[in-house]
């Protein structure tokens, strides 16, 4: 029993004088709790919503103010033509919209079922699917307050739901562009990270600092490994998806692989700073998991809309470069968004992969010396 507690004593003290290790698991768990806590919800508010109304009448008024006056839906865009419904959701202004037809309040006061448009995009499978909720629920209020007033004594407004860009609301055609970009995330961040600190470990990569090879030549000649190892993954994960999972790849060729460049030059750079920060392969697979890609997946909208989040923390979500990354994935998989309508992410993108693998690579380089 005393060799037991002598043993835990020793441990105590070395974990003690592990400058890197005892932050992880001390303080990281507490941050990620905090903020995940508020992160990780369903709810959904402030939908933007496109309204198209035509029939221009007190009653179609009193139906979009049931919308527009709910915590659920804000009107970003008012449109006079159906047309300009499509452009909106390309380039991702809104989520949802709703169209009045002519005659929607003549129909009311003679008896008749009345016909009204709500579409959602169903790119977005969760939001779509809470979206299209509400709608039934504003809907049926609507109606249900008319034949309480007993002035209309209608028996419903029929109303017709439908879904752009993932018309069945397959999850899977939601779910896997992103869960491509966790995977390229593992590929090209977690494991090029243990293998550079392997090198250490072995003492194999001082004989290598010995040599007339610069630093930053040695680290973009493993980059480069890593990324054909990536890109060939890129290839194969691609062809599962289109034809295994059956997911619509819409967008330009081209265009996808300047995203896998851009992620890339990310994701690499983050392996090159852990790498040069941490001293063996467990602590730079604690320092990947828990300071980087555990946060990534959960505020970067794999698994819940990035503005669920509270503003408080979303900041953090607009600089992970899974964020954009993500989105620019499943816009050219279901949209068919191209890279000038994408500019945004786009850039973003470019700009934190650059600034990113600059900064892991200076900060290599100073380690060394």
């Amino acid at each position: 029993m005393r060799t037991i507690i002598s043993f835990v004593i020793k441990e105590l003290k070395q974990l003690r004088r592990d400058k890197r290790l005892l932050p992880l698991l001390v303080v990281a768990p507490i941050l990620q709790l905090l903020v995940l806590g508020y992160a990780a919800t369903f709810d959904i508010r402030n939908i933007e919503l496109a309204v198209c109304d035509l029939d221009r009448s007190s009653s179609s008024r009193s139906l979009i103010e049931k919308f527009t006056g709910s915590s659920y839906f804000i009107p970003a865009y008012y449109i006079d033509s159906p047309d300009k419904i499509d452009p909106l959701f390309k380039s991702q202004k809104i989520k949802s919209a709703i169209v009045i037809p002519y005659g929607f309040e003549k129909n009311l006061y003679a008896r008749k079922t009345s016909v009204i448009q709500f579409l959602t995009d169903g790119t977005e499978g969760t939001s779509g699917n809470v979206s299209l909720m509400y709608a039934r629920a504003i809907i049926n209020r609507y109606t249900g307050s008319l034949n309480s007033q007993q002035v209309l004594n209608i028996p419903e407004i029929r109303y017709e739901l439908r879904i752009w860009h993932n018309q069945d609301l397959k999850s899977s055609n939601f779910m896997v562009p992103a869960i491509f970009a966790i995977l390229l995330s593992i590929i090209a961040m977690l494991i090029p990270s243990m293998a550079l600190v392997k090198e250490k470990e072995t003492g194999t990569i001082e004989q290598l600092f010995v040599t007339p090879v610069k630093p930053y030549q040695i680290i973009l000649g493993k980059m480069t490994t890593f990324m054909m190892i990536a890109i060939a993954d890129v290839i194969i994960v691609t062809l599962i998806a289109v034809f295994w999972f059956d997911v619509p790849f819409r967008g330009s060729i081209p265009d996808f692989f300047i995203a896998i460049f851009l992620f890339l030059f990310s994701t690499l750079g983050i392996a090159t700073f852990f790498s040069s920060v941490t001293n063996s392969q467990q602590q730079a697979m604690m320092s990947v998991m828990f300071l980087f890609f555990l946060p990534s997946m959960l505020l970067s909208g794999f698994i819940f809309p990035v503005e669920n989040i509270p503003y408080s923390i979303r900041w953090f979500s607009y600089i992970l470069p899974l964020t954009y990354f993500i989105e620019i994935l499943r816009s050219l998989f279901l949209r068919g968004n191209t890279i000038s309508e994408l500019y945004l992410q786009y850039t973003m993108l470019a700009i934190i992969g650059v600034s990113i693998f600059t900064f892991s690579l200076l900060k290599f380089k100073k380690n060394i010396n």
